[in-house]
């Protein structure tokens, strides 16, 4: 749950940071001065609910190919 918690609130952290950036980037770097690049929330939403279901992708792809396990180890001293 650690693994996923991490993982899942980086991307809600920084999905948003990363799509108004983009944002951004399009408005300033329109080739036609005069026509308005219009991008809207819900288009940043989604950039952010793309960037979840790929985590939740490959983490379930890792869990079920690799699952963590817990282990006990023992060391012993020998003299």
């Amino acid at each position: 749950a650690r693994i996923w918690t991490l993982c899942i609130g980086s991307s809600l952290v920084f999905g948003p940071i990363l799509g108004k950036t983009w944002r951004l980037y399009r408005v300033f770097t329109q080739r036609v001065p005069d026509k308005r690049v219009i991008i809207r929330d819900i288009q940043l939403m989604g950039l952010v609910a793309l960037l979840v279901l790929v985590d939740v992708v490959v983490l379930a792809a890792w869990g079920l190919t690799d699952p963590i396990k817990c282990s006990r180890s023992v060391s012993a001293m020998v003299k």
